[in-house]
């Protein structure tokens, strides 16, 4: 079932390099996530020495946006041509 509000695309980004790194490690450190997005881990959301861990529904997110990466290509054109 796709999510009721989909996430921007910075979003969908950390959202699915977070779950990669888990399936991959089984776990996300903030460090890995801001050197594959290069970004400042400062941008990186995080409780201080601890690891990501997604939510049930933050894997389901995820896990529907790795299925179908032409969902949020479609949403965000549609949303600049309004």
């Amino acid at each position: 079932m796709p999510p009721e509000a989909p996430p921007s695309q910075s979003a969908e980004d950390y959202l699915e390099r977070i779950h990669e790194l888990i399936e991959e490690k089984g776990y996300a450190r903030v460090v890995d996530i801001a050197s594959s997005l290069a970004v400042k881990q400062a941008s990186v959301n995080y409780a201080k020495y601890r690891g990501l861990n997604l939510t049930d529904k933050g894997r389901a997110v995820a896990s529907f946006f790795e299925r179908n990466p032409d969902v949020m290509e479609a949403f965000v054109r549609s949303r600049k041509n309004q």
